[in-house]
């Protein structure tokens, strides 16, 4: 079960990754990299959220 919920969440963050794209690239927009971060992917949901948190608290 978790690992098709793990599946499920990659694949929905493709598909944001892909239409955030399309919508950029209408207003001639473009971003350097748009592959998705497996470490992030991998990683236990609360970890990734305490890394990010301290990240955005950083001077």
């Amino acid at each position: 079960m978790e690992r098709r919920r793990r599946a499920a969440a990659i694949q929905d963050a493709g598909a944001a990754r892909d239409e955030l794209s399309l919508a950029l690239d209408d207003v001639g927009v473009r971003l350097p990299s748009w592959g998705l971060d497996s470490v992030s992917l991998a990683s236990d949901d609360a970890r990734v959220r305490e890394v990010n948190r301290r990240s955005a608290n950083r001077p």
